[in-house]
């Protein structure tokens, strides 16, 4: 988890009330990854005074798996999540960042994402289709996914890659969606941290995403 230092030292209560708050949340299970890396560029695009910018990674903390019984957090052994769903709550900004896997996100990530439901849906209103509504109307969201296969085959099947599936998982919950930004081609031996141009779309992303 960090927190750039000088979102923190805001000089008056004037500043804070302006300060905007914006939570990354990473999705690799690798300490290293090139979605992290992609995060890492993004934030420093967002970073400014008027901005406080947090990352944390979804395998730092005790998370149960979704299920009926698991819907509502227990506070005696998953007071960490609670802590992030009261940052969600609040904050103005959300950004996600993935590698891709199976097409998909990482299980932790789903998972994550899956309980978020708790705060995400009012569950005693139902919409027009008969589903619950969603509470995020206040939430900003972005999305950083790498991925090994080449931008064509995600432009082409974006059905099949992350981008789609997050930009519906929090449309549900609500959510804003101000974009998204695919990593092509990266492995291990094609590292996003040697892809300046890519780094650099992500930095750019993160200083205009959340200015309006």
């Amino acid at each position: 988890m960090g927190v750039f230092p000088e979102c923190r030292n805001a000089k008056s209560p004037k500043t804070r009330h302006q300060m905007k708050k914006i939570l990354i949340i990473t999705g690799s299970p690798e300490t290293e990854s090139n979605s992290s890396t992609m995060a890492q560029a993004f934030a420093k695009g967002i970073n400014s005074k008027k901005f406080m910018t947090e990352i944390i990674s979804v395998n730092n903390f005790l998370l149960e798996i979704y299920s009926y019984k698991t819907k509502t957090p227990d506070p005696k052994t998953e007071q960490k999540f609670l802590e992030i769903c009261e940052k969600i709550k609040t904050y103005d900004g959300l950004v996600i960042a993935t590698p891709t896997y199976n097409f998909g996100v990482p299980a932790r990530l789903k998972n994550f994402i899956d309980r978020l439901g708790f705060i995400g849906l009012d569950y005693q209103k139902i919409n027009k289709i008969g589903q619950p509504t969603g509470q995020f109307g206040h939430l900003k969201t972005f999305f950083l996914v790498s991925g090994g296969s080449p931008w064509w085959a995600q432009k082409i099947m974006f059905f099949m890659f992350p981008n789609l599936w997050l930009k519906m998982a929090f449309w549900y919950y609500g959510a804003k969606n101000q974009g998204s930004i695919y990593g092509a081609k990266l492995t291990f031996r094609n590292p996003a941290k040697n892809n300046q141009k890519l780094l650099d779309k992500c930095k750019k992303a993160g200083k205009h995403c959340y200015r309006n």
